[in-house]
């Protein structure tokens, strides 16, 4: 037996017993007047952990869930293993650290401006676009970028190749996106992050974001008249301009949108106060330039000016308006001398039209000054070709061009000598009016011709169109009228037929009705003529009846015997006559049904002989319609065959 067979037997036994045990177990138990009250498990468990026993065990298990808790809240789900890294520069600077998913791992603020900039804001675990439109946005919000300064410089570095050239466009999308929203036109400078050591020393050596020392070092790389102390002390915008003043190309770097340069004063003012600062009157002047340079740390604009006895060069602070130091040529620093173990000025020539692929027959006003920057020796080449003035600045050691503000990318600063400008404009001015002029009068006159022929060729396509489609009505009206003409005669040659055809199946008809009439006739002959045979036979046996009747009664007279037999011998012969009469009626039905019979097999016949006939006719019939069709339809293509001749 099983236990639960066991249990349940069990059951039914207390159930049935259940007042007389319980009556016994309340005498047994005459003190017991509470009631007891059933504990639930959880009740029992708290309990037990509550006690002194549990005590500091469930302490240390509740500590230890709760600092789980705290740890899971404090950081993301998911890799803490920097995957990319976006570096953004503007004066504050700020790098995000992210994951492989994009979400952003850590907020790096380079300088107490970025400390601003953040502020509040809890940026962990947020997508990296949501995190730049907030930077940004907050830069805008604090002055940081203003339609004054509007360039920011984006580095980027990833793990993944594509992946960093997909953000490099994704992040310069965004921070556009979040600047036009403010109704500023920015200026966007990306470049790949790089994670250098001499990055990370010069970056701190000097104060600076580490993507800035890196754009720095890449500058220096191919202009090393310029130190990096003074280019740190330039702001991102301040370096965007002074990258398009000298037409720099840097490998890695894309810029998208103009520096803004409204908090400059503009070239013709910095002319003005240097004619001022030399006192000098502007119809002395026989030669002047204004380039856009920076001078320990200043952006300045450089204003080479010649008069009939004299070169000077002016520096103006661009932002000020001040003047920062003027000199003349002769009273150069003796110190900063033109080194002597270099190439001449004839060698690095031949090398830069080389590299340019410009012939030196082609080139005119062509000139050749030495330069000094920084201890460093360079030529500046000047010369026209094909109408375009070139300016290069050239290293004096190995030939390698510094600038070159020819290039398409670039931006020229480059101000000429103001009449030989105004006379170049109006000479350009000139010539592209009589080029216009020209270029219009050409194609006026091709237009013209164009058109005429366009209306000789119209008139003469109307004519010969004309005349088609004169032709072309002539050969429908024939071709209509022939139509007309066969589809008539075709209507009437088979309305003929039909009639004829109609004409002969009625004749036929009416004929095998008569024939059938007649038939009918004649049966009804032969059957009226056996009729009055019968008749005429039981008329007969009618009066031998008669004449042996009265025999009989002659007879019976004479004895009842013989009456009798007389009456015996009736019967016998009536009964007899009955069956001769009766044979004799079969036999005239069998008659009758047998020509009934042979008049079925001739009605069949007759009826197969004119299907028969029916159906060779028809056949005939076909026939001659085909051979009729084919006749018309060859007459047809004789007629189309004639028509298109």
């Amino acid at each position: 037996m099983k236990k639960t067979d066991i249990e349940k037997m069990i059951n039914e036994s207390f159930n049935e017993n259940r007042t007389e045990l319980f009556d016994k177990i309340l005498e047994r138990c005459p003190l017991m007047t509470e009631t007891i009250t059933k504990r639930s498990k959880w009740y029992e468990f708290v309990n037990q952990m509550f006690s002194k026993k549990y005590a500091y065990s469930f302490a240390a298990f509740s500590l230890m869930v709760i600092v789980t808790l705290l740890m899971f809240t404090q950081y993301p789900t998911g890799s803490n293993e920097v995957f990319s890294t976006i570096a953004i520069d503007v004066n504050p600077s700020v790098e995000l650290e992210l994951d492989e998913n994009d979400k952003v791992l850590n907020v790096i603020k380079n300088n107490e401006d970025a400390v601003t900039i953040v502020g509040d804001m809890d940026l962990i675990g947020v997508d990296y676009n949501i995190a730049i439109n907030a930077l940004i946005g907050s830069m805008v919000q604090n002055g940081y970028i203003t339609e004054f300064t509007n360039s920011v410089l984006i580095s980027i570095h990833s793990e993944d190749a594509e992946k960093e050239a997909l953000l490099m466009v994704e992040v310069t999308e965004a921070v556009n996106s979040t600047l036009t929203a403010s109704s500023i036109e920015g200026s966007i400078i990306t470049k790949e992050y790089s994670d250098d050591k001499e990055d990370k020393e010069l970056a701190k050596l000097l104060d600076i974001s580490e993507s800035k020392a890196d754009l720095i070092l890449d500058i220096l790389e191919i202009d090393p008249r310029v130190t990096a102390e003074e280019l740190a002390l330039l702001s991102i915008n301040d370096l965007n301009l002074y990258l398009d003043s000298k037409n720099y190309k840097l490998d890695n770097v894309e810029k998208t949108g103009a520096a803004s340069i409204l908090d400059y004063i503009t070239p013709e003012e910095a002319y003005q106060l240097a004619l001022a600062s030399l006192e000098l009157d502007a119809l002395d002047v026989i030669e002047y330039k204004i380039e856009l340079e920076q001078d320990h740390g200043i952006m300045v604009y450089e204003i080479d000016i010649e008069i009939s006895t004299d070169k000077y060069e002016v520096l103006i602070d661009a932002k000020e308006g001040t003047i920062v130091v003027k000199i003349k040529d002769d009273k150069d620093d003796k110190d900063d001398v033109f080194l002597t173990d270099v190439l001449s000025g004839e060698e690095v020539l031949v090398l830069v039209l080389a590299e340019l692929f410009i012939n030196e027959s082609e080139i005119i006003e062509l000139e050749i000054e030495q330069k000094m920057e920084n201890g460093f020796s360079y030529y500046e080449i000047e010369f026209e070709l094909l109408g375009k003035e070139y300016e290069l600045e050239v290293s004096a050691i190995d030939g390698v061009i510094l600038t070159n503000n020819m290039d398409e990318s670039g931006f020229d600063y480059q101000e000429d000598d103001k009449e030989d400008k105004e006379d170049k404009d109006d000479k350009e001015d000139k010539e592209d009016k009589e080029d216009k002029e020209d270029k219009e009068d050409k194609e006026d006159k091709e237009d013209k011709e164009d058109k005429d022929d366009d209306d000789e060729d119209d008139d003469a396509d109307d004519d010969d169109a004309d005349k088609e489609d004169d032709a072309d009505d002539d050969a429908d009206k024939e071709d209509k009228d022939d139509t007309d003409d066969d589809a008539d005669k075709e209507d009437k040659d088979d309305t003929d037929d039909d009639a004829d055809k109609e004409d002969k199946e009625d004749e036929e008809e009416d004929d095998a009705d008569k024939e059938d009439k007649e038939e009918d006739d004649a049966d009804k002959e032969d059957k009226d003529d056996a009729d009055d045979d019968a008749d005429k036979e039981d008329e007969e046996d009618d009066d031998d009846d008669e004449t042996d009747k009265e025999d009989k009664d002659d007879a019976d007279d004479d004895a009842d015997k013989e009456d009798e037999e007389d009456d015996a011998d009736k019967e016998d012969k009536d009964d007899a006559d009955k069956e001769d009469k009766d044979e004799e009626d079969d036999e005239d039905d069998t008659d009758k049904d047998d020509k009934d019979d042979e008049n079925e097999e001739d009605d069949t016949d007759k009826d197969d002989e004119n299907e028969e006939d029916d159906t060779d006719k028809d056949d005939e019939d076909e026939e001659d319609d085909t051979d009729k069709d084919n006749e018309d339809e060859e007459d047809d293509t004789d007629k189309d065959d004639e028509s298109t001749e």
